[in-house]
Order: structure tokens, then sequence, then C-alpha cells
């Protein structure tokens, strides 16, 4: 990419790869191994939405349009009739987009799968992996994507629903929409019940069969109990251990904790080194070897990499690489872990002829680094942590009951 841009706060999650400091495909690994197949599906109807887009091109004719971008704007259309409802308490996507275009009555399918009317960044982005990791569907391309028979058993609960207008069914009015019936004005809603938060029972009762149909994902919500609060992590590793079969998913849920923990210091090296160089055009590392926030972070770097090539749960390659480089280096060497983390980074810091110099983010990284701390579940975040992940599927669960 020869030109770099910042996007807006929730296009965020495109640029997210370029602050793992080249670990990012590990920390997918990490979070697929402690819940495998969900991808970032948080609640039931981004699966409902994901599949009625397949179902709809392959079996309604006159529906030229690829699934993709159906799904975008089923899902436009959704997010738009519940901010209309309550813009002041409205969480989900859109609602900026929404409220530039509410003078121009958009409502219909042209319109809202444009992207200028929604977001770059969709829920059905997300819900890729799902698809196919809940064997809803084959393929590893959503556009090319055929549902399976449990796909269609599930998506005909959702397209099956009198919720059209007039009493028709959900399937027939989208299809009468996308092919251009004009949706008219919210009072003409083409269809009712259409948010994420009125997936009906049969649609719940179906996902969390699915969800349910995976070993290590049924041990987990096995560990969750009956309440609206997430149990947090120590009680569902305390209620996994002694449980001889799940031993190995126990370590397994130890290790990807150690891997958040070299990352997560590694992050924050940067960050701070950021700040010291503000101000300044670049700077030797050697100048900020006496800085104490600094050692003190590099130190706590070094005590994760130990532990991580301590543990006995799954590792990467990678990260042992990584990990082993730090670990191996002097406590007392803080100019060599900062130049080893600015060579691996390259976006907000970047290294040239030993001096440290801002990379083509530097001026964005606090927008960046806000909007990862605020990233939560109606973002579709799946990789801030493992805890974060195990609450993931804790909400999507909560979304079946």
């Amino acid at each position: 990419m020869s030109e770099w841009f910042i996007p807006a706060t929730e296009d965020f999650r495109s640029q997210r790869a370029l602050l793992h400091l080249g670990l990012n495909k590990a920390l997918r690994k990490y979070r697929e191994l402690v819940v495998p197949g969900i991808g970032g599906v948080w609640f039931v109807r981004q699966l409902s939405w994901a599949a009625s887009s397949i179902y709809l091109k392959e079996n309604e004719r006159g529906i030229k349009h690829k699934p993709a971008k159906i799904a975008n704007a089923i899902e436009a259309l959704a997010e738009k009739l519940e901010w209309n409802k309550d813009k002041e308490n409205f969480k989900g996507k859109g609602k900026r987009a929404f409220a530039r275009d509410e003078s121009d009555n958009i409502w219909s399918f042209k319109e809202l799968s444009d992207k200028r009317h929604y977001v770059q960044v969709t829920y059905r982005q997300s819900t890729v992996h799902a698809m196919s990791g809940l064997e809803l569907a084959e393929g590893t391309r959503y556009n090319s994507m055929e549902l399976t028979p449990k796909g269609e058993e599930f998506v005909n609960a959702f397209l099956d629903q009198d919720k059209g207008r007039d009493g028709s069914k959900i399937k027939n009015a989208l299809a009468k929409w996308i092919s251009g019936d004009d949706i008219g004005n919210v009072n003409g809603v083409v269809v009712k019940g259409l948010g994420k938060s009125s997936a009906s029972p049969d649609e719940k009762g179906r996902c969390i069969l699915l969800l349910n149909s995976d070993k290590n994902r049924s041990n987990l919500i096995n560990t969750f109990s009956k309440t609206n609060h997430f149990p947090g992590i120590e009680k569902i590793k305390n209620k996994l251990n002694g449980q001889e079969s799940v031993q190995d998913q126990l370590k397994n849920i130890d290790t990807a904790q150690l891997f958040d923990g070299i990352l997560e210091p590694a992050r924050t090296a940067i960050y701070n080194y950021a700040e010291l160089l503000n101000g300044k055009s670049n700077s030797s590392v050697s100048e900020f070897v006496k800085d104490k926030n600094l050692s003190s972070v590099l130190e706590q770097l070094k005590d994760c990499a130990d532990k991580y090539l301590a543990s006995s749960g799954k590792k990467y390659p990678e990260v042992e690489d990584f990990a082993k480089i730090l670990s191996s280096q002097s406590s007392s060497d803080v100019a060599g872990k900062m130049k080893y983390l600015v060579e691996r980074d390259g976006n907000i810091l970047s290294l040239s002829n030993d001096k440290i110099v801002k990379g083509h983010l530097f001026e964005h990284r606090k927008e960046i680094e806000d909007e990862i701390e605020s990233t939560n579940e109606q973002m579709g975040s799946e990789e801030l942590s493992t805890e974060f992940k195990l609450r993931q599927l804790f909400n999507l669960w909560r979304d079946c009951q």
C-alpha cells in the first residue's frame, strides 16, 4: 500500500494487524484454539443475516447481487431500523452514517448496500469463519459459500417467520426489497423484527445446538452459570480444573493467556517509546535506556516470555522465536530489547541507521490505542485477549437463551 490514511473509528479493525508486532497470525490461532469455530460472532442474528444472504442468492430468482452485498444491506437495514427506534441509546454500527443521512430518506437496497450509508467494517466480515466453523456453510470465501443442511435449517428458522410487510414471510419481503421494491419510509417498513435482539426461539435453539457440537465449546459452556454476568476466566478455569478429560484444554487456555502477557507489554513498550519520541524527529535508542517506566515494562516482558516458554500448552513457532529472543537478552539490555521491538513494529515506530524514527502511523497512535481499549462486543472484535474471547462465547451463549 503506497498511501496511508486514518480511518473512521468503526473502520479501525481493518488496521488491527499493524499493532501485533508480526504476531497477528499466532493471535488468531490462539483465539481459535481457546474457542474454536465462532469467528467474530457475538449474537445469533449475525449468523442469521449472513446465512440468509447466501440462501436468497441461491434460491430467489432475479437476485443478481453477490451474497456479501446482500448481507451488508440486510445488516444495514436491521441496524438502521433499531437506530431509528431509539437513536439516543443505540449501540450498534452505523449511527454516524444514519445520522448524516437522516433527512434523505435512505432506505432502499441500493442505498443501504453502499458502504457510504453504513460502515466499512460490517458484522458480516467477522462472521465468515463461523459460517464454516459451525457447519452452516461450506467454503472459505463468503461469496462462494454454499449452505449445508444444518445451515438451511437454521436460516429457514429466520426467513420463514411471518414478519414481512402485510404478513408475508421475511424471505419474500427481503427478496422483493433486494429486487428493487422501495421500502418507502420507516412507517412502511419491509420487514419487522430484523434487529439483533429479535432472534426467534427456533433460531436460538438451533444456534445453541451448533455451539454444543464441539467438545471444547461445550466444555466451556458447561462452566457458565445462568446469569447475565460473565463469570471471569479464573472461575471458568477453576470449574475445568480437576476434570481429567479437559486438562489439555485447560493448559491451552493458560498458554494463550501467557501469550497475551507477552503481547500486551510489547505493545505498551512501543506506545511508551512513542511518547518519549514525541516532539522529536528521531532518537538513538540509547537516549531512553534510563527511563524507569520503559525499563519496568521491558522487565515485565522478559518475565512473560520466560513463563510462556515454560508453559505446557500449545505453542507456535513464531511466538516461541519471539519469546526466546526476549528471554535470552540481559535484563539490563533495555536498548537491545527496544531495538528488537521497534524492528518488529515498523508502523508506529521504525528503525533507520540505528535511529528510531516515526512510522507512518505515529501521528495516529492515540486514536488506534483508544479504539483498541474501547472495543466491545458491538464491534465484533475477537482478538483483544483470551478472556475477551471467552466473554464472546458467553455473550453468544446468553443470546441463545
